[in-house]
């Protein structure tokens, strides 16, 4: 064989990959285009930031930063895509009596999904954590 000449099969081969490479660009974008819908549409579970709202009364400042809570989500996968742009959240309520050290339980039916998300919070992490308070001179 001459070197810089393909032979038979080399010819074909190559000829099978770029033959129509538009109509097989096409068709590769669709079977991804539904493989994405057919995704959103199964049941997964997955885990998603949690934003904690520390609800303080009068008198009550945190001295340190909360620590960041994740919840285990099961859904459509579409409805999980949505609690990215849109965090659930758990609002804990701080008594203007409480200790200096007050203790948080999570439990995953504190977590508040947004509105029209249809999923399950199966367990939150983390379940129990502590925060340190100060009493300010407003009381």
């Amino acid at each position: 064989m001459k070197p810089g000449r393909a032979t038979t099969w080399q010819r074909a081969v190559r000829d099978a990959l770029t033959a129509r490479i538009g109509l097989k660009a096409t068709a590769l974008f669709l079977a991804v285009v539904l493989w994405v819908i057919v995704s959103a549409r199964e049941p997964a579970e997955e885990v998603i930031p949690v934003r904690l709202v520390i609800l303080a009364e009068d008198g009550i400042e945190l001295r340190d930063v909360p620590p960041s809570a994740r919840a285990l989500v099961a859904g459509r996968g579409r409805e999980l895509l949505r609690l990215y742009r849109e965090p659930p959240s758990v609002r804990v309520n701080v008594p203007a009596d409480s200790p200096e050290r007050f203790v948080v339980q999570l439990t995953p039916d504190l977590v508040e999904l947004p509105a029209g998300v249809e999923a399950s919070v199966r367990e939150v992490t983390p379940r129990r954590f502590t925060l340190r308070l100060r009493r300010t001179g407003a009381e």
